[in-house]
């Protein structure tokens, strides 16, 4: 196929790759531009890019070849990287949510110009990364032909930093925010494909890649959340920064997150996902990273879990941020601190808001200075800002709890905990409640399979022999249950008692209630040694149901 105008995508990392993917869509349908890729050198994150090339089936040439190659129009996301040695002009978009951390001592580019560096550090505060000189000049040269903000408010900064850039820049937008508003709409769709019920909460944790981010300031918080948060009120996802796959791979990604996965922790991909993850959020604990930013654009409330206030500019919308958010702490039980940070958040929004500029506009923007560039004219189709596409998660089911159960006169609540992960801020038991460990069969941990108190099977073909056989193993547990179906549950005690516990059908309730919450119920009745036959309210979560328990 003949084309007029080929336009260089020139990525350095995972994030680049899906920041110019954003992009892409300017060019959809003109038969007379050719996209193709490179990968520039020297990022110590490059594992796994010429991976998304490879999947994407995208057309891509070494770095080595770029000089050779006729190209209309280079694209980058950010300024880093040899990029002075391509002749075309070159448009660069936002790397993240505005400019917010400081450039590194020692960052390779600026060792190219330490005199203009040193410069700026006198002149100015430390360089911002993005706005640096060492970034986006060589020599008394601009690198880039257009330079991409995403609000005019940045302009100043940028002309704090690097005057001679400012006749450079121009406003964008930022593609990245338009696809998460444009995805606002299938909150619940993404919210089904998590797993997350519409009586749950989504807490979603997300970290960026320095030491001193949330995934190495705070790296058992996972846990702790699965730990301390009633499994059947709230849902927990994880949301890592590329850069980290790159360096543990998923292998040790997985290894790092194992008890938290066995607890149900809801692991979301590097390339795509983390956008409908936060659509679907109910509150963001995140850090430094641009994450919290698009989640305070979209509404989403924001807490921290780590801030390095060292790695980030002053006169940041980071810095703004982190003063109008809560920061969560170690020291005390999360429930509290959690509860209170869900809320609206006006404040963060307002934030947000002088961060993106030309919401839902930003491809006809970048479409337009494309073009002026390229030499070419318009083309005349409609483009489309499309939703993200629905998350495929990595997780485990559940298959232990710590169940704390409390009784009334006749009602008994149900709290669950996954078992593969400790609470350290347990309450402590009074005379009407009790905790006992609770086991699906299938559960690979066969130590917690030989001390449960309550075995359940999720096969309904198992039958009563099942739970015959279960309850008379010298290691069962004093209750066997087998779920039959989505009411009703077979129930099999040592001493030889058989019941069927069946929960009413109630057509104007949600989400019935799990049948292996009924063993847990009957397990409290045994040890209170209450009656274990008649009618009995069951709440759990924010479900309740009466079952009907009698004789099998």
């Amino acid at each position: 196929m003949n084309h007029d105008a080929r336009v260089l995508v020139v990525l350095r990392n995972l994030t680049t790759a899906t920041r110019l993917l954003d992009v892409m869509p300017i060019f959809a349908d003109d038969h007379r531009v050719e996209r193709t890729f490179t990968i520039v050198p020297g990022s110590a994150f490059e594992d796994g890019t010429l991976d998304v090339l490879h999947a994407l089936d995208a057309r891509h040439i070494a770095w080595d070849d770029v000089p050779r190659t006729d190209v209309r129009l280079a694209l980058a996301a950010g300024s880093n990287g040899p990029l002075d040695a391509i002749a075309a002009p070159l448009l660069v978009v936002p790397h993240g949510a505005g400019f917010n951390k400081l450039l590194p001592t020692g960052h390779r580019d600026l060792d190219r110009d330490r005199d203009r560096d040193r410069a700026e550090r006198t002149t100015h505060t430390h360089p911002v990364s993005g706005l640096s000189r060492a970034q986006l000049m060589r020599g008394e040269r601009v690198v880039a032909t257009r330079i991409g903000l995403s609000h005019e408010r940045q302009r100043t900064r940028l002309a704090t930093h690097c005057p001679p850039a400012l006749a450079h820049a121009e406003v964008i937008g930022d593609p990245c925010l338009d696809r998460l508003a444009a995805s606002a709409s299938w909150r619940d769709r993404y919210r089904r494909a998590l797993g997350v019920r519409p009586d749950q909460r989504l807490i979603v944790v997300s970290s960026t890649w320095e030491p001193t981010a949330l995934d190495g300031a705070w790296p058992d918080l996972p846990n702790r959340l699965l730990a301390e948060l009633p499994y059947d009120e709230y849902r927990v996802a994880i949301v890592l920064h590329p850069n980290q796959w790159s360096r543990h791979g998923a292998y040790g990604i997985g290894e790092r997150l194992g008890a938290a996965r066995h607890g149900g922790l809801l692991t979301i991909p590097p390339h795509e996902g983390w956008r409908a993850a936060l659509v679907a959020a109910d509150l963001l604990i995140g850090d430094h990273g641009s994450v919290a930013l698009y989640a305070a654009a979209i509404g989403v409330p924001v807490a921290f879990g780590a801030y390095d206030a060292r790695l980030i500019a002053p006169d940041s919308p980071m810095a703004e941020l982190a003063d109008t958010a809560d920061h969560l702490t170690p020291h005390r039980g999360l429930r509290d601190q959690i509860d209170k940070a869900v809320r609206p958040a006006a404040a963060q929004l307002s934030v947000a808001r002088g961060t993106f500029g030309l919401v839902g506009e930003s491809l006809t923007h970048l479409r337009r200075v494309a073009y002026d560039l390229m030499g070419l004219s318009l083309p005349t189709t409609r483009m489309a800002t499309h939703a993200v596409p629905v998350p495929v998660p990595t997780t485990s089911p559940v298959h232990a709890f710590r169940v704390r159960t409390e009784l009334t006169e006749d009602a008994v609540r149900i709290t669950r905990h996954p078992a593969a992960v400790e609470d350290p801020f347990e309450p402590a038991d009074s005379p009407l409640t009790g905790r006992h460990l609770a086991v699906d069969e299938n559960d690979p941990d066969t130590g917690r399979v030989d001390g449960a108190s309550v075995l359940f099977t999720r096969d309904p073909a198992a039958g009563p022999h099942w739970i015959d056989t279960t309850v008379l193993r010298p290691t069962g547990p004093r209750l066997a249950a087998q779920i039959v179906d989505a009411r009703t549950c077979r129930i099999g005690l040592r001493d030889g008692t058989r019941l069927r516990s069946t929960a009413a059908a109630d057509p104007t309730a949600g989400d019935p209630l799990d049948p292996a919450v009924h063993a847990s119920a009957v397990y409290a009745l045994l040890v209170a040694r209450r009656p274990l036959t008649g009618t009995v309210h069951v709440t759990c979560g924010t479900t309740t149901a009466t079952l009907s328990i009698e004789p099998a």
